[in-house]
């Protein structure tokens, strides 16, 4: 049944795509997130979704959607000259077999993002890209979250519908992308035209929002409690009434702990104890290997370096004794140190130059929406953005996804939000009457 069902919604997407170009984009990430062809048991597993929805978006757009392009910028400059670097360090690679099979998803990732912005650039296309994101996260952290309500929920414990142990079926990926998730659902519960204004909407993103909290704590990811601790400290400071919002942020925190069993407690009792924790300690072994590694390879070493590593570093035993812990072949377990050990001093200035140029980007469009009533919806998307990014950046710290598609979807969208804006808001200029114009564009462009 679930793969009958899942191949309905595969042909809608076809259908609706031959004429509507911004479907197919729904669809690819709908492919991405949810992974359709993992999750249906049989039928779709035969069919190359992917490819059928990353051809449908290129087609269609380049036969009936060409218009009002976005402009060339330098966020899209840096992106491209990002792939361009990551497959130069692939060819350069010191394990080519391990960097070509990441090359394939990871340049796809990337180069994907810069086609995004031509095929969502109104409002309502915008809010498609937010829904298709959310939806297709839903079925992982809806299935999650009541599971997680019913048994309590576990580290390593596959509660949502992949299985395995990367992308969203590991548990501190999940637990951060859900938390980046939910600025869009509380702006799509705000600012939706494609629901209407109606308190089951209201309740059904509330049920997102509930479920989300308990697939962060259900996966018992560290790294999990660190994003839904800055997505907090961002909304208290984004708050007029900031006492106001520190006291239902303590009253949260002192609820969810009265419920946490022991097992997830004293895992979050480990965040602090790096020298007897092997897991936090092997992270910082590999770090250091990373950063002993690139002082002779600049360039970096290709994707998969990290196979490479070989580290010692004294640990205390639970006896507290010392004794030495050795780490061979250990994944990055940040994406900052991936970047820097895969593609060396420039692949991570591009990357972190990327982010950053997203966010001024961002900060840009909220600046010139914020006395703009009409706009007011701009100004609240793109603060839904920047807290995703920032809450991407704090969990992307501890778990090497520098190459999952997430971050590039942020950035899209922040280039996709800056032409908007452009496009519809004209300055104020002697002699015109620019806010009739203003209203004019922003109704047509919606």
């Amino acid at each position: 049944m679930r793969s009958v069902f899942l191949l309905g919604v595969f042909i809608v997407i076809v259908c609706a795509g031959a004429s509507t170009p911004f479907v197919f984009g729904m669809g690819y990430i709908w492919v991405d997130l949810f992974s359709p062809s993992k999750v249906s048991y049989s039928i779709l597993t035969e069919i190359p979704i992917a490819l059928v929805m990353a051809a449908g978006c290129i087609g269609t757009y380049l036969v009936m959607d060409r218009k009002s392009p976005p402009k060339f910028n330098i966020i899209t400059f840096l992106l491209i000259l990002f792939a361009l670097w990551i497959t130069f360090t692939t060819f350069r690679a010191a394990l080519p077999g391990h960097a070509w099979i990441k090359w394939d998803f990871a340049f796809k990732a990337v180069t994907f993002s810069i086609f995004l912005p031509y095929l969502f650039r109104t409002r309502v296309q915008l809010e498609a890209m937010l829904l298709a994101i959310v939806v297709s996260l839903s079925g992982t952290f809806m299935t999650f979250g009541v599971k997680t309500l019913m048994t309590g929920g576990g580290y390593s414990m596959n509660l949502g519908l992949l299985s395995g142990n990367s992308g969203l079926a590991e548990g501190s990926t999940l637990a951060m992308v859900v938390a980046c998730s939910i600025p869009f659902q509380i702006y799509l519960m705000r600012h939706s035209l494609i629901f209407p204004k109606h308190w089951i909407v209201k309740l059904g993103f509330l049920g997102f929002q509930a479920c989300s909290l308990l697939t962060i704590l259900g996966t018992h990811a560290r790294t999990g409690l660190i994003s839904l601790g800055v997505l907090a400290m961002v909304y208290w400071w984004l708050a007029a009434n900031k006492i106001r919002n520190a006291l239902i942020v303590l009253v949260a925190a002192a609820a969810a702990l009265s419920v946490a069993d022991d097992s997830w407690l004293d895992r979050m009792s480990t965040v602090t104890e790096y020298n007897t924790e092997t897991s936090a300690l092997g992270r910082i072994v590999v770090w250091k290997w990373t950063w002993d590694y690139v002082q002779d390879n600049p360039l970096g070493g290709g994707f998969g370096v990290y196979r490479l590593s070989r580290y010692t570093q004294t640990i205390i035993n639970e006896d507290g004794e010392e004794e030495l812990y050795e780490v061979a072949g250990k994944a990055f377990h940040s994406a900052y140190f991936e970047v820097l050990g895969e593609h060396g001093y420039l692949g991570l200035a591009l990357y972190l130059l990327i982010i950053l140029l997203a966010v001024l980007s961002l900060r840009k469009t909220k600046k010139k929406t914020r006395d703009v009533p009409e706009l007011t919806w701009a100004r609240d998307l793109s603060t839904a953005v920047m807290t995703a990014i920032l809450v991407h950046m704090a969990g992307s710290s501890f778990i090497g996804v520098a190459f999952q598609p997430f971050i590039y979807y942020y950035v899209a969208i922040a280039i996709s939000l800056d032409q908007y804006v452009r496009r519809v808001y004209e300055p104020q200029k002697a002699g015109r009457g620019s806010r009739k114009s203003q209203l004019k564009n922003s109704r047509k462009a919606v």
